[in-house]
């Protein structure tokens, strides 16, 4: 079946060979003009001939009016076109100033006039606005909204995807080490953000193993236009279930145009954050921490052969070097000494019985009474303190401010040719390069922790060099005057290569804790890559040793697409088929699956507690540490090295949209597409705790896991035209959920071998620092005749289901009215809803599923005596979205350009995203995960203008030269507003009493009301605490998911530019801009752990410490 599916594909593109990258899916690249022609007593014209010209390269399109004098123009390159109309017996009719965008339909309809006369018509911009022929929701960025409206960080163009209704906040992930294109994410109208696609001049460019991130973002200088679809997609649009993301770069033409800029963001003239003060930091000074960043590029466009041939090239450099500051906690000196005098009570683990009660507490068996550890502390534990830096500020939590400079250079290219080969054929050629380079140092130097750049939890440190390539070529061809075909093929390559500060040093062993750091067959040093501090996760405290189980990371990743359309117009319908392919290569070494390649432990406090006390607190889970004595303890080999996986994804379609009536357009088509197994997939067997491997000694190759053939995508849209200025429109459709298998079945056992030792209840150590970490008799595993091999009792691993898969699948729907008001005003308004059905989860099979009863309450452990993690990648999430959308637009006319939008909505889910694990997995309490989504805003606000101050040379005021006008004139505002609810957050509890693994533990609430108290800091909460408690029985804890709200955010974003005019084309450009102007800080959610002293607190911004008003300066010189 796939043999034949890409045997038709080939086929279909071998008309033209053609390169472009990442996930094909099939955005238009190209734009539409339709429209019918009448006499003066509107009577159809058929056979008038109608010319589209685009006036700056001269590319001419052509067709005849049919018999209802409609005329349907496709695949005209977005542009300022010319239309001119001509018939037998009447005057040429003209129209000019025409916006043809990609992915949209431009509706022209001409009334010819007698012979004689003629008439020209210069179109206003907003007259193209309206979306007269599509039932999709829509939102697209131009030229004028980039160069103009204030985008802050990294000059990113996602950042301005906030603007469109429905779209959450653009916010960063990941680290900067793996990702330093700094990629941004959101979620579009309640859909997971691994559904949204992007590519850019038909490239589609997300990452392979991180499909919510985008490989490379182009700069803004180099753009020409954001097209984005959020609902109702037609059927040509596949392969994605959230948002359709197509970006256009800048084309030669018939004139050389160029732009040299370069932006400065220096702290020095930026406020502090709102915690960077002595309270928080003891090295904070009166200034915000250093932070400089140049951004600098050129760019330059024009002919090569005139009306013909046209290039355009663009780089763009940057460099970053910013102090971070960070907040963490670290035990006391007291702590290190064993002294937890006023703290938790600690209890004795040679104590009572091996569930945790009858415990005598640790200060009985001392002499003095002390609360004190007086022997036993593990040297091990000793060592690792040595490398700990102490405490700088007072208490028990966030006692240690740290900072460190972490520096970013990267570099990119983008070159791009367009050959107009003749009247009847096109072609274009895009390459992109970007070469990237970051270093960053760790909160506990030499001790290891968290990377001191952004990231966040997921920062990272150690030093990384990216080198990424897209490239991508497009054509178009006119076989008739109704029959065009256009064809896509690309290629994108992702090289990464991060390495830890600690990396080929054997660290563990010196510890005095054997199997940190060996090969697993008892060996040490023979792999760098294994090298380096294990880590030490305490509870409370930030994580000892290298907390980064993802590094090293080495990607040497591949993309290939493949798509083609055929567009055939007959009468009164456009219909319109296609395919697209994508071939997904994932090689990389990335053991980060438990413990990862150096080994790790965690501590959580039960082993120090009392079953039926106390809560366990951060003193309970650091005096485990000191005797030596964690919970869970493992270490991860990567078997297969590099891992590599291959995998492909099919779509076909059928479309048409069809011109009912003169004021009545539908589009109506059928999509199919196949997402096969694939080859060499694992599978666990539950029967058998074995792992069959596909394709291996007669096993089938995707190991009994099958795909369905039955995927198929209805989608409807409609818009009907009450009258010039006022649109009906709507639609519905379902899309196949495209979450990769190379995501969720990257590394199962034994591609990755993570072994993962648990306790068997919680208040029991797996093990102690003296014996170590265990290894095998030998780390290959033993594989069978019939294709199958033992799973290791303590080796984690994934699955998907045996048999079919049922794929998930997206319905989206919206009923929208659109109307042109006086002005040049565009108003839109919207109902907007998603139902995501079966959206892929990662559910945790070896779940606890009675509390209290530990590794006994597992079903594999009753089955097998297995108590580790055995993931399962199921269809199983329900997710819904309803929301009331808004949108206010003046395009850009007088000098002014606007674009507001307002969202009311509502998501919910079960866990949020395509790779979330719900909190509850116990089978019996399931139905508490239903909540509203992680990402959920009730109330959604943005604007974004641009003004021209009305002074000077062709304004209102001053208009005659003078000294006045010389110094007034030439000004523009520009700004971002925007204004939005707080996150949703759960109140949790430590788990030690819950007792059942994979399983999250709540908090208690006591008391129905939770008053908001809107304390910021460590001396006050943001809620009232005092209505939640901990939970010291065997239960789950009463608390909902979700069930409480962080801050909301309003933030100012504005700037001022003065253009000078040097010569007629050759303008100056001087710009300055405040990002978060008033100083407003973006709060992040209080500390939401019932059991942790800082319970309640908000204690950081969102972003990090360095989240502040920042001035940025920019010089652009334009010709």
């Amino acid at each position: 079946m796939n043999s034949l599916l890409r045997t038709i594909g080939a086929a279909v593109l071998i008309l033209a060979p053609i390169e472009f990258s990442s996930l094909a899916h099939a955005q238009v690249l190209y734009g539409t003009l339709v429209g019918t022609v009448a006499d003066p007593s509107g009577k159809s014209v058929p056979g008038a001939t109608v010319i589209a010209t685009e006036v700056q390269t001269g590319t001419e399109h052509r067709q005849t009016t049919n018999g209802d004098g409609g005329y349907d123009l496709r695949d005209l390159l977005p542009g300022v076109y010319k239309v001119q109309v001509t018939a037998s017996g009447f005057s040429q009719a003209e129209q000019t100033g025409l916006n043809i965008r990609a992915n949209l339909i431009v509706r022209v309809d001409e009334k010819l006039s007698v012979a004689g006369t003629s008439q020209t018509v210069e179109v206003n911009a907003s007259n193209t606005e309206l979306q007269t022929d599509s039932g999709t929701i829509h939102g697209e960025l131009t030229t004028r909204e980039l160069s103009n409206i204030p985008i802050g960080g990294f000059n990113n163009y996602q950042s301005l995807l906030s603007l469109l209704p429905g779209a959450t906040p653009s916010r960063y992930q990941n680290s900067v080490m793996d990702t330093p294109s700094r990629s941004l994410t959101t979620n579009i109208n309640g859909s997971s953000r691994n559904n949204n696609e992007t590519a850019v001049d038909g490239a589609a460019i997300q990452q392979v193993y991180l499909p919510h991130h985008t490989l490379y973002n182009p700069p803004t200088e180099d753009i020409q236009s954001v097209d984005i679809v959020t609902n109702s997609f037609t059927a040509e649009q596949g392969l994605a279930g959230g948002a359709v993301v197509s970006v256009l770069t800048k084309s030669g033409t018939n004139q050389f145009h160029g732009t040299l800029w370069e932006e400065n963001t220096n702290s020095a003239l930026a406020a502090r954050n709102y915690f960077y003060n002595k309270t928080y930091f003891s090295g904070a000074s009166s200034s915000a921490p250093k932070n400089i960043l140049n951004q600098f590029g050129a760019n330059i466009g024009g002919p090569i052969l005139h009306n013909k041939l046209f290039f355009f090239s663009g780089f763009e450099g940057l460099s970053q070097r910013q102090l971070y500051p960070e907040i963490v906690s670290v035990p006391t000196d007291a702590e290190r000494n064993g002294d937890f005098t006023g703290l938790a009570a600690l209890y004795d683990p040679n104590t009572g019985n091996s569930d945790g009660t009858g415990r005598a507490t640790i200060a009985s068996k001392n002499i003095d009474g002390r609360n004190a550890i007086e022997s036993g502390i593990s040297p091990a534990a000793q060592r690792v303190l040595a490398l700990i830096p102490h405490a700088n500020l007072p208490g028990t939590s966030n006692n240690l401010s740290v900072a460190g400079t972490y520096s970013l250079d990267r570099f990119s290219f983008d070159e791009k040719i367009n050959w107009q080969i003749n009247p009847k054929s096109s072609m274009f050629a895009k390459l992109s390069y970007l070469r990237a380079d970051v270093m960053s140092p760790s909160t506990l130097g030499i001790g290891g922790g968290t990377g001191l750049s952004p990231g966040g939890s997921n920062s990272g440190s150690g030093y990384s060099q990216t080198r990424i390539f897209i490239g991508g070529i497009g054509y178009t061809r006119t076989l008739s005057q109704n029959i065009l075909f256009d064809a896509n093929f690309g290629v994108g390559h992702n090289d990464l290569a991060w390495y830890e500060a600690d990396f080929a040093r054997n660290l563990g062993p010196g510890l005095g804790i054997p199997g940190t750091n060996s090969d697993g067959n008892g060996s040490y040093g023979t792999d760098p890559n294994q090298a380096g501090l294990p880590s030490f996760a305490v509870t409370g405290l930030e994580t000892f040793g290298n907390p980064d189980a993802y590094t090293p990371e080495l990607k040497n990743d591949f993309t290939y697409t493949y798509v083609g359309n055929l567009t055939w117009v007959v009468g009164s319908h456009t219909m319109r088929f296609g395919t697209q392919m994508l071939n997904n290569h994932l090689n990389q070494y990335q053991p980060q699956r438990g413990f990862g390649p150096r080994g790790g432990f965690t501590f959580t406090g039960g082993v120090t507690a009392l079953k039926g006390g106390a809560s366990p607190t951060s003193a309970n889970a650091f005096a485990q540490f000191l005797l030596g004595l964690p919970d869970s303890l493992g270490k991860s080999y990567q078997f297969e090295n590099p891992i590599s996986e291959t995998e492909w994804q099919y779509g076909v379609y059928a479309q048409d949209q069809w011109q009912a009536s003169h004021r009545l357009t539908l589009t109506y088509g059928l999509r199919w597409e196949l997402y096969p197994i694939m080859s060499g997939m694992d599978r666990y067997d539950f029967t058998t705790n074995r792992m069959v491997l596909g394709g291996t000694n007669g096993q089938p190759t995707g190991a009994g896991s099958n795909a369905s053939k039955l995927q198929f995508a209805p989608r409807f849209g409609f818009a009907y035209r009450i009258d010039d200025k006022t649109v009906l429109r709507g639609g519905y459709g379902i899309s196949i959920d495209p979450y990769p298998f190379t995501r969720a079945m990257r590394d199962p056992y034994p591609v990755t071998i993570a072994q993962t030792i648990n306790a068997n209840n919680s208040y029991v150590a797996a093990g102690n620092f003296v014996t170590g970490i265990p290894g095998y008799a030998t780390v290959a595993p033993a594989i069978g005749g019939d294709g199958t091999v033992a799973l290791p009792l303590t080796a984690y691993t994934k699955t998907l289901p045996a048999g079919n898969f049922r794929r998930g699948y997206v319905q989206s729907m919206n009923f929208t009215v659109e109307r042109s008001l006086p002005a040049g005003f565009d108003l839109t308004a919207s109902y907007v809803g998603t139902q995501t059905i079966r959206q892929t989860t990662y559910f945790e099979a070896n779940a606890g599923q009675t509390p209290g009863l530990g590794a006994a309450g597992q079903p594999l452990y009753a089955a097998f005596g297995r108590n580790a993690e055995t993931q399962v990648i199921l269809p199983y999430n329900t997710a819904h979205y309803d929301g009331l959308q808004f949108s206010l637009k003046h395009p850009f006319k007088h000098g002014v350009l606007l674009t507001t939008s307002y969202t009311y909505s509502k998501s919910l889910d079960e866990a949020s995203d395509d790779d979330s694990v719900p909190l509850f997995n116990a089978v019996a309490y399931q139905y508490r995960n239903r909540a509203v989504s992680d990402f959920d805003r009730k109330h959604v606000f943005d604007m974004g203008f641009t003004a021209e101050l009305p002074f000077g040379k062709g304004h209102a005021f001053l208009r005659e030269r003078g000294i006045a006008s010389a110094i007034i004139g030439g000004w523009k505002v520009n700004a971002v507003i925007s204004k939005y609810t707080g996150l949703p957050f759960t109140p949790v509890a430590s788990a030690t009493s819950l007792n059942a693994a994979f399983n999250t533990q709540v908090a208690n609430q006591i008391s129905p009301h939770v008053a908001t108290l809107h304390g910021i800091g460590k001396f006050s909460t943001w809620f009232d605490t005092s209505a939640f408690a901990p939970v010291t029985t065997s239960s789950f804890g009463t608390a909902n998911r979700n069930s409480l709200r962080g801050p909301g955010d309003a933030d100012l974003d504005l700037g001022i530019s003065r253009d000078f005019p040097l010569k007629e084309r050759l303008h100056l450009e001087l710009r300055g801009e405040a990002f978060n102007l008033t100083n407003t800080p973006n709060f992040a959610v209080p500390a939401n752990n019932v059991s942790n002293s800082n319970f309640g607190q908000i204690t950081s911004t969102f972003g990090s410490a360095a989240d502040s008003r920042i001035i940025r300066f920019t010089g652009k010189l334009n010709f």
